[in-house]
């Protein structure tokens, strides 16, 4: 069979650009999936870090009713776990009670001043309570969610000072501003460390 020229080529452009379109679909597709899957993501992390600190709050608030017993937040916290732990599990032991509390004792205004700071994980506030300096808290939680640190990042920061180094001269001179970016960027670039938070949040 004989074909014409120009019916051969229209025949050729038909099947790439059959060929094109799928690919660019299922592409799209999938860029649409992935864009959910992490907001849904970052969404559930805040929603259970938010309910983490109003559990916090509420055992302190009914410790304070039970003040005049010493014991009185250790037996709250044991009883509180034993009820709930047929129920939700390891999410409710003891210990991470006990870090829901110390949660809210760390962070009373965390509702109103870090609401926005969705970016950071459990991992990331039980890493940050442990820094006694008010100052140096804030500065990490600024740079976890300004910097796109992941727990271990985090983690390595604490360990080296990196506030101590850093932080306490932020704001100073463009010259020293650019001194600390230079250095933050070993961080940022994996060098410390990097790895893939789990939604640990769920247990």
């Amino acid at each position: 069979m004989v074909y014409k020229k120009g019916r051969i080529s229209k025949t050729i452009v038909k099947a790439a650009s059959r060929s094109e379109a799928p690919c660019n679909f299922i592409h799209d597709v999938r860029e649409i999936l992935r864009q959910a899957r992490g907001k849904a993501y970052a969404a559930a992390n805040f929603i259970m870090v938010e309910a983490y600190w109003r559990i916090g709050w509420r055992i302190v608030q009914e410790e304070q009713g039970g003040k005049n017993r010493a014991d009185y937040g250790s037996f709250l916290i044991r009883n509180l776990s034993r009820d709930l732990g047929g129920e939700f599990g390891q999410g409710v032991s003891i210990a991470n009670l006990k870090n829901f509390r110390q949660f809210y004792l760390t962070f009373p205004e965390f509702e109103k001043s870090y609401a926005l700071r969705s970016q950071l994980t459990w991992t990331h506030w039980r890493l940050v309570m442990r820094v006694e300096d008010p100052s140096a808290r804030d500065y990490y939680i600024r740079e976890c969610a300004e910097q796109g640190w992941s727990s271990r990042q985090l983690e390595r920061a604490i360990a080296s000072r990196t506030y101590k180094k850093y932080g306490e001269v932020w704001g100073q001179s463009p010259q020293s501003v650019q001194i600390i970016l230079i250095n933050l960027a070993g961080i940022k670039s994996g060098n410390l460390g990097s790895d893939s938070p789990l939604l640990d949040f769920f247990y």
